[in-house]
């Protein structure tokens, strides 16, 4: 049985499986872009209608914000589920190997039983 998706988005530690992060990882990405798009608009509108364009920059930057937390947190346990230390989800902010260490720890098979970060999430 996979990790539930929502469960543990703001804790540091723990393990998250490949199945459970995928389906959070494309979750975030969808929400982070379309509240981007958002701010982006907001911004756009600012010009025109300020109580508006500042409503939407109220809104949508915390959650940008919060996804952001969350993503790092989520990440960090997804580097615990194979063996690394969850220190290592500051690799993907690299600039050239970034986007590769993002793409290994989702394909990369979890660790089997327990390792020193805690029992298995499958």
């Amino acid at each position: 049985m996979s990790k539930p998706i929502f469960e543990d988005l703001f804790k540091f530690s723990g393990r998250r499986n490949r199945k459970s992060y995928n389906l959070l990882f494309l979750i975030q990405s969808v929400v982070g872009l379309s509240f981007y798009g958002l701010t982006m608009y907001a911004t756009d509108l600012s010009d025109t209608s300020s109580t508006v364009g500042d409503l939407l920059l109220i809104v949508s930057i915390p959650i940008i914000i919060a996804i952001i937390i969350s993503t790092w947190a989520t990440g960090s346990q997804r580097f615990r589920d194979v063996g690394y230390s969850g220190w290592y989800i500051l690799t993907t902010l690299l600039p050239i190997i970034g986007p590769f260490v993002s793409i290994a720890i989702m394909i990369k098979p979890s660790s089997v039983g327990e390792n020193k970060y805690g029992p298995s999430c499958i």
